[in-house]
């Protein structure tokens, strides 16, 4: 059975804010359990959570009118019309809010997997040291050792031309870990490189922060030099190179530890 009340604004407003009220109760509580979730139910959590909240305008009554209905056996709330702007926006906020924080989280979920992931890869593969990871360009390949001195260059070439594989070479320049990979492999993106792009060398123990620091073409003509034949010696920590149209070609990025 259905009951008429006629109400003042003020009334209705409070219904509007009990109503929002509710969408938010739900945003918190989300907010508390949504790290527990996997992606794909972290996902549908959030549309139901934009559901809620778009559906909070139908529990917003029209400040126009001057009465509404409830119905009394079912205790259901049922309003005419929506026009109240204050609180459409308000709760059209509270939904960007809600969806940027949770973006963020969910991005750090990603980049935790990520890492231990690649921490796993390096503990049980053999002869790998770690994995270079630079998110700006898409770059995540796997660094295997290789002592260029003692193992050669067929070694580090045969490194090279393995997919999802990068020679990763502490002895080639002293003071500086080389850093080797073909340009239509894994270093397809190694040119977008700009300097301060940041990135991670994550060991089995260990995830190193990295930024780029040296940006610049040379040539490899046996020793890595610049375009002005010089050697780059250890202008960084790691330095990581690829070809640009052939292998006397190359492209040369130093990264510091930030």
């Amino acid at each position: 059975m259905k009951k008429e009340f006629n109400c003042k604004k003020s009334r209705i407003h409070k219904c509007a804010a009990f109503a929002l009220a509710m969408v938010l109760s739900v945003t918190s509580i989300l907010f508390t359990t949504y790290q527990n979730l996997t992606i794909k139910e972290l996902s549908a959590a959030i549309n139901r959570t934009q559901e809620s909240i778009n559906n909070a305008t139908a529990l917003v009554p029209d400040t126009r009118e001057t009465s509404f209905f409830i119905d009394a056996g079912n205790s259901i709330l049922a309003l005419n019309q929506i026009s109240v702007p204050e609180e459409i926006e308000l709760a059209e906020t509270t939904s960007e809010i809600c969806n940027t924080e949770i973006e963020k989280d969910v991005e750090d979920y990603r980049f935790r997997q990520m890492i231990a992931a690649a921490q796993n890869k390096a503990a049980s593969t053999p002869g790998m040291v770690g994995t270079l990871i630079i998110p700006a360009v898409g770059i995540n390949v796997p660094l295997f050792n290789v002592n260029i001195r003692s193992e050669g260059s067929a070694r580090a070439q045969a490194v090279t031309d393995n997919a999802n594989s990068c020679a990763y070479m502490p002895d080639y320049i002293p003071g500086a870990a080389l850093l080797a990979d073909h340009q239509h492999q894994d270093f397809r993106t190694l040119d977008r490189v700009r300097v301060g792009t940041t990135g991670y060398i994550v060991t089995a123990d260990s995830v190193i922060n990295i930024v780029a620091t040296t940006v610049m073409n040379g040539h490899n003509t046996g020793e890595i030099v610049d375009s002005n034949m010089s050697p780059v010696g250890a202008i960084a920590p790691y330095i990581a190179y690829t070809c640009q149209g052939s292998s006397y070609n190359i492209r040369i990025v130093g990264f510091s530890i930030k």
